[in-house]
């Protein structure tokens, strides 16, 4: 059973009713032995709350409410003109809990939310509204329709499980809702189970999106010897604290799911930012739609973002995918047997995979070639993959440190109060069954935001770079190291800046060049830059990582350096000899080492790069 309580707005008094849930078929409930890991949230402090909750005076339609009834999920109904944050109290076992929540502007806005230790089995009573205000600095214009208070199941304290014909997917709730298992029923392989690794937060297959470094609010932490970002990961953070359940919604072949998710680097911290996960079952494919939205208000630089982050077992050896231009034909496809571990800097370069221009067919897989077995990924308007293996010791179990990893990138910006919006499909088997089932499906969405943002559809002519319009910045993307792209419009440019000082790199994507160009027919690089007085030297050296014909990638050794860089506040034009005999074939890449050594936030301004005969 389910009860409701409905609270119409201004009213004080509760009208209360009971009403049946519908448990679904298409979802069912299992818990894992093991307890969830530690909450980011923090427990509120204990404090009294007046009989009557001070408001806002212009808040006539929020009074106090006190709700004898217990409930565990809230739905409040609204019309406003702006995003809002939305503060309220509540009791939990005789003390006040206080909530945050962040809502959409809307003329008819819905938004639920389950009470922080709904996982724990826990019911609320006493709900009163402390505070609302707009988001984006406008004067308030909003109206709270209703509040309706409900007790629903705890449908798992760990691990959700939707199941269908052939698959059976865990969604792990205690971790965001990120998927954690993927089990299929046709699977020929002996003592092989959950396709997933699932060893610590990170591990899922789950959203996650990077945004600004430090500013006055955010203060970022440390990951993997870098000073990191701001770094939304639905499952939690590198300490394994996990991100907050928001919502659940559970259909017949369908879980829904809202989250609060963590900021990977820093402690006890969940972002302003909610993601939601539709996951459908079907017996050919799992669905993911996908869509994250960001509340904080911040300046954030367009940078490379997993859609989504993929993670498998170990015994996956090789990465599968289409590196042609001919899509859905059948074309040959490309294997990386021995790929390295994609984190390392002085290898990443290995794993990452540009997809061509106009190419479609932007799926992948991680396979067993002995086998014939996998697990595929097909995220439509991808513009790059990086994959990679770490730790790579053939093992079956999910909980393991060694795993495999896929991420289809996207450069955009994240941009407080607009959507992120995109879906996926993953699928089984052997790799000629998991090619014919995304060509079946290869219409299956649109993804309009991933393809409102490729790189791989600009009609820019690469010949001549003409970087003084924003409409430029997706010319540069992955790989990418503690740097990012942005435009300045005071200068009227394109700002590279160093977020860390060091080995900080952007690539061009020369690739997607329509036409095709041919290093035999440029032997020059000609780039117009100015270099702010106020960076850490005076002057600089910068290095041009060429990937061309044969190679695909950036390759030590396969590079032109230029020095003397002025680091003085005028523009300055440096042509750089490109006439090497490595330099041949048809332009793959550029890879920009745009210093050789600098400080935390050195810039350089670009206004032009050619290639010139």
């Amino acid at each position: 059973m389910s009860r409701r309580t409905f609270i119409p707005i201004p009213l004080a008094l509760l009208a209360v009713f009971l009403f049946l849930f519908a448990s679904c078929s298409g979802g069912s409930v299992t818990e894992e032995p093991t307890a969830p890991a530690e909450t980011a949230e923090t427990a509120a402090e204990e404090h009294p709350i007046p009989e009557e909750t001070p408001m806002n005076t212009e808040l006539a339609l929020f009074p106090a409410v006190s709700a004898a009834e217990s409930f565990n999920r809230m739905t409040f109904r609204y019309t406003s003109a702006s995003p809002l944050e939305l503060n309220v109290v509540y009791s939990v076992d005789g003390a006040w809990e206080e909530d945050r929540f962040y809502l959409e502007a809307g003329e008819e806005g819905t938004f639920s939310a389950l009470i922080k230790p709904y996982l724990k089995g826990k019911t609320a009573s006493d709900l009163r509204f402390d505070s609302i205000r707009p988001l984006d600095g406008k004067k308030l214009d909003t109206r709270i329709l209703s509040a309706e208070l409900e007790t629903v199941p705890v449908y798992a304290k760990d691990v959700l499980t939707l199941e269908g014909s052939r698959y059976k997917v865990g969604i792990k709730l205690s971790w965001g809702g990120g998927i954690s298992e993927i089990h299929d029923r046709d699977n020929p392989v002996k003592g092989l189970g959950n396709l997933c690794n699932n060893c610590d937060t990170g591990r899922l297959i789950q959203q996650s999106y990077y945004g600004t470094g430090a500013n006055g609010e955010y203060k970022p932490g440390e990951f993997n010897g870098s000073v990191w970002t701001y770094n939304p990961v639905q499952g939690g953070n590198k300490y394994n604290q996990t991100s907050r359940i928001i919502d659940v919604t559970v259909g017949e072949d369908f879980v829904t799911i809202k989250a609060q998710p963590a900021d990977w680097s820093t402690k006890d911290f969940l972002t302003p930012s909610y993601m939601e996960n539709t996951y459908t079952v079907s017996e050919d494919w799992i669905r993911i739609d996908n869509r994250f939205v960001d509340f904080s208000g911040w300046d954030n630089p367009p940078r490379s973002q997993e859609i989504p982050a993929f993670y498998t077992v170990s015994w996956l050896d090789s990465f599968v995918r289409y590196a042609g231009r001919d899509s859905w034909t059948g074309g040959a496809l490309t294997w990386e047997r021995n790929l390295p571990f994609w984190g390392d800097s002085g290898v990443h370069s290995q794993c990452v995979f540009p997809l061509e221009a106009g190419q479609t067919e932007t799926w992948c897989a991680w396979v067993n070639e002995q086998a014939d077995y996998g697990i595929g990924l097909y995220v439509p308007g991808a513009d790059v993959l990086v994959a990679g293996r770490h730790a790579y010791n053939k093992s079956k179990n999910p909980a393991d440190g060694a795993t495999n990893y896929v991420a289809p990138l996207e450069t955009f910006a994240i941009t407080s109060f607009r959507p992120v919006e995109y879906s996926s499909l993953i699928t089984t088997g052997s790799i000629a069954e998991i090619r014919a089932a995304f060509s079946k499906y290869r219409d299956f969405t649109e993804n309009a935001f991933l393809l409102g943002n490729s790189g791989r559809v600009l009609t820019a002519d690469y010949r001549t770079l003409d970087l003084t319009s924003p409409d430029a910045l997706p010319v540069f993307g992955a790989p990418v190291n503690n740097a990012s792209a942005s435009f300045d419009e005071a200068v009227g440019a394109v700002c590279l800046t160093a977020d860390v000082g060091f080995d900080p790199y952007i690539a061009i994507g020369y690739g997607y060049s329509s036409p095709v160009l041919s290093a035999d027919d440029y032997r020059n690089l000609r780039i117009e830059y100015m270099i702010p007085e106020d960076n850490r030297d005076s002057r600089y050296s910068a290095e041009f990582f060429l990937c061309s014909g044969s190679t695909a990638g950036p390759t030590a050794g396969i590079s032109v350096r230029v020095s003397g860089l002025a680091a003085d506040g005028e523009w300055h034009t440096e042509e750089i000899s490109l006439d090497k005999d490595f330099w041949t074939g048809e332009i793959h890449l550029i890879r920009f080492d745009f210093f050789d050594g600098c400080a935390d936030g050195d810039r350089m301004y670009v206004r032009k790069i050619e290639l010139l005969p």
